[in-house]
């Protein structure tokens, strides 16, 4: 990978863009520690693995753990309930019903649902339903511009 570094004085000091090929990302966003990390837990194995904020589609409450499901459908453990995992909403991941979070730049489309419920469709495939109580906050995160 080659660095070009393009400097313009009309440009905001405090803003840094960075133009790359979609594969390279993943790798400059280690390198400018902008990714989390969390540890899951592999069900099958009862072995840790450490997993990027980034690489998650939805998070379902079970009693004291919670099921990751990442965007290549694959399914792991995490400890704690949805309550205490609040603290990703700073990484895009916001809660769609009691028992759901999801990551909001995993949504392909949404649609109005009978009863005002907003259906989200996710790049997995997979559908998920918004209840009442936080389609609003939804509603205002997807118009915003993120999809």
């Amino acid at each position: 990978m080659k660095f070009k570094f393009v400097s313009n004085i009309k440009q905001d000091e405090q803003l840094v863009k960075i133009i790359t090929h979609p594969n390279n990302e993943k790798e400059i966003r280690k390198l400018l520690g902008d990714e989390k990390y969390i540890q899951l837990i592999d069900y099958r194995t009862n072995s840790y693995v450490n997993t990027s904020v980034r690489e998650i589609e939805c998070i379902t409450s079970f009693t004291h753990v919670s099921k990751v499901k990442l965007i290549d459908n694959q399914e792991y453990l995490i400890k704690g309930r949805l309550k205490e995992l609040e603290y990703l909403k700073s990484y895009k991941m916001f809660r769609i019903n009691n028992q759901q979070i999801i990551n909001i730049n995993k949504i392909n489309n949404y649609s109005i649902d009978k009863g005002s419920r907003i259906v989200i469709g996710c790049v997995s495939g997979s559908e998920y339903r918004v209840s009442r109580h936080y389609a609003k906050a939804i509603k205002e995160e997807l118009t915003c511009g993120i999809i």
